[in-house]
């Protein structure tokens, strides 16, 4: 019962224009199986410019090492607080039980 799964289902009743999910530990192939829609998305592949809400659900190093200019001009749903000692250029960081820090 994963958290991601049930986050998902939340996200599809809001009807967003484009959901997409990356995990540095799971092929495109493999991430779509699981959540039984093409869905996966490879993580060094993704145009994060596509995207306006980037949500972390998961504190993979892969994440904590990326090039945090991609990011920018982006709300971040940080659930894992791996950006929590970063400023991120025109963008709004929410952290749950934190609060939200726009920059």
């Amino acid at each position: 019962n994963s958290p991601t799964l049930n986050l998902l289902n939340h996200i599809k009743k809001l009807n967003p224009n484009e959901i997409k999910i990356i995990d540095p530990l799971y092929t495109n192939d493999e991430i779509n199986n699981i959540m039984g829609t093409d869905i996966g998305y490879e993580y060094n592949a993704i145009e994060y410019s596509r995207y306006d809400t980037i949500i972390v659900v998961t504190d993979h190093s892969e994440f904590k090492e990326m090039d945090i200019s991609l990011l920018e001009g982006k709300i971040i749903y940080d659930g894992r607080y791996i950006f929590k000692d970063l400023t991120i250029n025109s963008s709004t960081v929410i952290q749950p039980g934190r609060g939200t820090k726009s920059y």
